[in-house]
């Protein structure tokens, strides 16, 4: 087999099905989900008790603008270019919403195959973020954000991608804590 080619616009359309697929799957193992997806499950969870407009693929593309207009303030800059990586978060909050729907009646009741389940997920997200990288289409604002702070900062990428996913887990968990009481409330079983 050979490599991919970068200007594949089907790899973007495998991009955005296979990370909301692998996200989805991951949910529905009921062991957690990434970092970066997880502050949109928490603020989700709290706030679909007051309506369903916020949904977990609303509540993505509503974060995800709020991070594209910090990154623009913070490199103090601008492109049009930008609302085509909102457009991406728009179209995989509902393609995201599509598989939630899919397997909400699926229930994993046995420990050993929610796991297998979990690990499933992150392989099929892997492929989903690797098929991104290989178009020229844009991507998530996520990886935009990490994109421009580093160079705007002359900052290494890795370590900024690093703090960039520790934040959100610890953005997470704030938003946890705040939504849902304090840790020992919490069913980590």
């Amino acid at each position: 087999m050979g490599r991919m080619k970068k200007s594949s616009e089907l790899l973007w359309i495998f991009g955005i099905v296979f990370v909301s697929l692998g996200v989805a799957i991951c949910n529905k193992a009921d062991l957690g989900v990434s970092m970066i997806a997880a502050p949109a499950f928490v603020i989700s969870e709290a706030l679909i008790k007051i309506t369903p407009f916020f949904n977990v693929g609303v509540t993505e593309y509503i974060i995800q603008g709020l991070l594209l207009i910090t990154m623009c303030l913070v490199v103090r800059r601008f492109d049009w270019r930008y609302l085509f990586t909102f457009a991406v978060a728009v179209i995989y909050g509902y393609t995201l919403n599509l598989f939630l729907f899919c397997f909400d009646s699926i229930v994993f009741e046995e420990v050993w195959l929610r796991w297998i389940m979990l690990i499933i997920g992150n392989l099929v997200t892997g492929f989903g973020v690797a098929c991104f990288f290989r178009t020229y289409l844009p991507l998530q604002v996520y990886e935009l954000f990490v994109s421009e702070i580093s160079k705007r900062f002359k900052f290494n990428i890795n370590k900024t991608k690093w703090l960039f996913d520790i934040s959100l887990l610890l953005i997470s968990l704030v938003l946890s804590i705040i939504f849902f009481g304090d840790l020992a409330q919490f069913d980590f079983s």
